[in-house]
């Protein structure tokens, strides 16, 4: 999966490493200021293979896991939950800009 923005790629899934039981790994990286960064990694579980293993230092997330049919469906539950996490990050800022605007009026 990867997301495009004037066509020139923001973020991107890429194949890693296979972890010790042979999984194939992926991390989500996130080109911020020509800067890559990995929002997250993910690999599926040795012993489901419905059950998929994922990290997030932007979601503060060390180890978690959560149900799919494939690991492209993995995916875009993360890339979902990233999103969601952006839209609470920015619904708390304008809040506190709205209550910091209202603390000037008296």
């Amino acid at each position: 999966i990867i997301l495009e923005c004037d066509n020139i790629v923001s973020a991107q899934w890429i194949e890693t490493k296979k972890n010790g039981y042979g999984k194939q790994c992926y991390e989500l990286y996130f080109n911020e200021f020509y800067n890559d960064v990995m929002l997250a990694g993910i690999v599926q579980d040795h012993k489901d293979d419905s059950t998929y293993i994922y990290v997030s230092p932007e979601l503060n997330v060390e180890y978690e896991t959560l149900e799919a049919i494939s690991i492209e469906h993995a995916q875009q539950q993360i890339e979902s939950m990233l999103i969601e996490h952006w839209e609470n990050e920015i619904e708390t800022l304008e809040t506190t800009i709205k209550n910091f605007r209202q603390r000037d009026k008296w």
